[in-house]
């Protein structure tokens, strides 16, 4: 049979206001998007790009973010 692991956690986080060109909803998907990515590798404990990370949270302080 097999055993089923569940992982859980909360997070509170300050939504803001959202930045231009964006919904609110878009925001919310992009931080959820983001939190779900680094919280998966910090999981499997492998490190992501110091570039990458600057590169979203700059995307998402200015607003410049291009949906895929």
């Amino acid at each position: 049979m097999y055993k089923y692991v569940h992982i859980e956690s909360t997070l509170s986080y300050p939504l803001g206001e959202a930045p231009k060109g964006m919904s609110e909803i878009q925001y919310l998907g992009s931080i959820i998007s983001y939190l779900r990515r680094y919280g998966v590798l910090s999981i499997l404990g492998i490190a992501g790009a110091e570039k990458e990370i600057e590169d979203i949270q700059t995307e998402i302080k200015t607003g410049d973010m291009k949906l895929k």
